[in-house]
Parts: C-alpha cells; sequence; structure tokens
C-alpha cells in the first residue's frame, strides 16, 4: 500500500503541481525575508546572531568585526538559499539582506535593506551556468507580488540622464 503524501504522486513526476510548489516556496521565502528584516531592526546583532546563525557556523572575528552574519535556509531537499545579512554600523547606517538561490532556485538572486518594505530580485547567472528548473518561475512569482521589483528595472530608476 502506498503512503498519502497529501498530493497526487503523478503530478510531481510530470511537473503538473510544479506551479502550487513553486508558488508556494516564493511565499515562504518573502515571509523568511520579512522575518529577517524584522529581525534586523528589533534585535542586536549578538541577538541576531544567536538566533540566525545556522549551529556550529557562526560568524568569525572579522565577519563579526564588519557585523556580517551567513547562514542557510533549506526550503525543502533539493532547494536551499544561501544568505548574507550586513548589519549597519552606525544608528543610522544601511544593512543589507542578500539571498541566493541553491539547488532548484539556483540563480535567484535578492537584494533588500532592511527599513525598506521593497526588494529586488534578478536571475544571476555566471555564463557557462545553467539555472535550477524553478528559479525563472522564481522570479516571475516575486515580480507578481506587490513591493518586488527586478534589479534592472531598479537600476532604471536610480539612473540620472544628463
Amino acid at each position: 500500500m502506498q503512503k498519502f503524501t497529501g498530493r497526487p504522486r503523478g503530478a510531481v513526476v510530470f511537473g503538473w503541481g510544479r506551479k502550487a510548489i513553486v508558488e508556494e516556496r516564493a511565499k515562504q521565502l518573502a515571509r523568511m525575508l520579512s522575518f529577517i528584516k524584522h529581525g534586523m531592526q528589533t534585535r542586536t546583532y549578538d541577538q541576531f546572531v544567536a538566533s540566525f546563525s545556522n549551529p556550529g557556523d557562526e560568524p568569525d572575528v572579522l565577519e563579526r568585526y564588519d557585523r556580517k552574519v551567513r547562514f542557510i535556509m533549506h526550503m525543502s531537499e533539493s532547494c536551499w538559499y544561501s544568505a548574507e545579512v550586513a548589519f549597519p554600523h552606525a544608528p543610522h547606517g544601511i544593512g543589507q539582506v542578500r539571498l541566493q538561490g541553491g539547488g532548484d532556485d539556483f540563480g535567484v538572486f535578492i537584494t533588500a535593506a532592511p527599513a525598506d518594505d521593497s526588494a529586488t530580485v534578478e536571475l544571476h547567472l555566471a555564463f557557462d551556468e545553467k539555472a535550477g528548473r524553478d528559479a525563472k518561475s522564481m522570479v516571475r512569482m516575486f515580480e507578481a507580488m506587490p513591493n518586488w521589483t527586478r534589479a534592472r528595472e531598479a537600476e532604471r530608476e536610480l539612473r540620472v540622464e544628463y
């Protein structure tokens, strides 16, 4: 007898359920990004490190001096995101969150400032690299969410023409 997992087995095998899986992962990642940004605003650097660092992979002396934290967020067995959080040095400095997809989302690159409601997303690959199987769909999902923009569009808005 086959164990019931809540979704038809054939749907995942043939890719019919991929859109729902990708959409749920995009929503989960957007919530996680909000959680990280909220933690940056409400916690000290040391409190944030204690809450977000992967056990055994705490920041070294140079990362602590630069007020950076790196950790991995596993979304599934075949998808993860490497996170790099840079805390501001001064009380009015600007911090940054960078998330880089791996596995199924390889090539997805997300940046955000903790005090800003918006985030930018792009598909960032080297010349000979191939995007993960869900990367392009993830970028499209994020672009459709409120306050998310494509990195190139954000750059165009910042350019000043003479």
